[in-house]
């Protein structure tokens, strides 16, 4: 059973856990609505050599989110930089190594790479996992359609059929389907 600790940060209530002993070596940035679950065996292996912090953005699921946090103009404009503050807010109050590894997955990219500019002096190495990347349209306008559409770049294509069947109001047979398969 995962034994969840919540700390309250400026960016608001935040979950995690902690693998290993020990300063915090490592870090897991999750893509995009992933949660602690999805993660905790890859943590869990992980921990018996480093110290690993698994967590779960603020306002995501029970995280409380700080009064006034990502607004639609912070969200568009600042949403990179408003992640990357949030893990070196966490970390600031959690005992880490000088320098980490950031094992970052799908957006987690994103947010990963950003922590890299603002903060490269606390990064010892970085991992991405069929990473985003600010530059994903560049494929676009470089490819062809056709070369764009077997590259595996462009992530909303394998989405066709769940927004078609929200649009028809379906959406509940898509919950149904996620609910009932095996975790990833």
């Amino acid at each position: 059973m995962l034994d969840v600790q919540y700390i309250e940060t400026r960016a608001g209530k935040i979950a995690y856990h902690i693998f290993g002993r020990g300063k915090i070596t490592a870090v897991i940035e999750m893509g995009l609505g992933a949660a602690m679950g999805e993660w905790w065996h890859i943590a869990e292996h992980l921990g018996e050599t480093e110290t690993v912090l698994l967590y779960e953005r603020a306002g995501f699921r029970e995280n409380r989110l700080a009064e006034n946090r990502r607004v639609v103009s912070s969200v568009i404009s600042c949403m990179l930089v408003d992640r990357a503050q949030e893990l070196w807010r966490l970390l600031e109050l959690l005992p880490h190594e000088e320098q980490i590894i950031i094992i970052a997955h799908s957006q987690g990219g994103l947010y990963a790479q950003q922590f890299l500019r603002l903060y490269p002096k606390l990064i010892k190495g970085l991992v991405l996992l069929d990473p985003l990347s600010a530059r994903d349209n560049v494929f676009r306008e470089k490819l062809s359609t056709e070369e764009f559409q077997k590259s595996g770049v462009d992530k909303f294509s394998n989405l066709k059929l769940p927004r078609t069947m929200a649009k028809l109001h379906l959406g509940f047979i898509i919950k149904a389907m996620m609910k009932s398969a095996p975790p990833f």
